[in-house]
């Protein structure tokens, strides 16, 4: 399927920008500060809390669709909703351990690129195409599954921030989870047929990927 090579592909890309990124490969490598790591997981915040509703909203938008296959889409839709619970609360007890005031999130404000990331989910999930946010998880759970556990551990045994050790639930979560996630995505993938729900799905992750990376680059600022 060339949707699916395109995914690959535009899944490789993204990760080779982000390991040319001055702060993902900081976090990456554990030698970040706790300045670094608090403005990222305050940004992670402000879309991760958003998740299970965009989610939720594509499942319903595929209630009722004429191609049997998209009631597989919507059962994983739903599937990952729940699995989406309570994620935001993750970033937000590793802010705590990190010593800082959780309502921090309320105080600072996602990134341009965080907003854009957010209105464009919003669009997707009430399109015609709601089944293009498939791309979204795609290029999210991929970078979870390459980075999160060795992000997640490197923090923890090298980095000089203090309680690292008990402030990486986030990253470890995913990192573990995804693995088995991102073998479910691309069987979903494989049992589309509509070229333009495909492109739809390709243009939607090649969109999130660069809002992604904005923002981690964004981070340095």
């Amino acid at each position: 399927m060339e949707q699916l090579y395109m995914l690959e592909k535009s899944l490789n890309n993204f990760c080779e920008r982000l390991e040319g990124s001055t702060p993902f490969k900081t976090l990456l490598e554990g030698q970040a500060d706790s300045d670094l790591y608090i403005r990222f997981l305050i940004q992670t915040y402000h879309y991760v809390r958003f998740t299970p509703i965009s989610l939720r909203v594509a499942a319903n938008s595929l209630e009722g669709h004429f191609d049997p296959v998209y009631e597989t889409v919507r059962e994983r839709f739903k599937e990952h909703e729940l699995e989406e619970q309570g994620h935001d609360e993750w970033v937000l007890n590793d802010l705590r351990n990190l010593g800082e005031d959780p309502n921090i999130v309320q105080r600072i404000s996602p990134c341009d690129e965080i907003d854009a990331y957010n209105a464009y989910s919003k669009f997707v999930v009430k399109s015609s195409n709601a089944v293009a946010l498939l791309g979204q998880a795609f290029m999210l759970e991929g970078i979870s599954q390459r980075y999160g556990t060795p992000m997640a551990r490197n923090l923890s045994e090298r980095s000089e921030i203090p309680n690292a050790r008990n402030a990486v639930t986030f990253l470890a979560g995913h990192g573990d989870a995804d693995q088995e996630h991102m073998a479910e995505l691309r069987h979903v993938i494989t049992l589309i047929t509509d070229e333009g729900d495909l492109d739809a799905v390709v243009l939607c992750a090649q969109v999130v990927s660069q809002l992604y990376s904005s923002m981690i680059e964004g981070l340095a600022a």
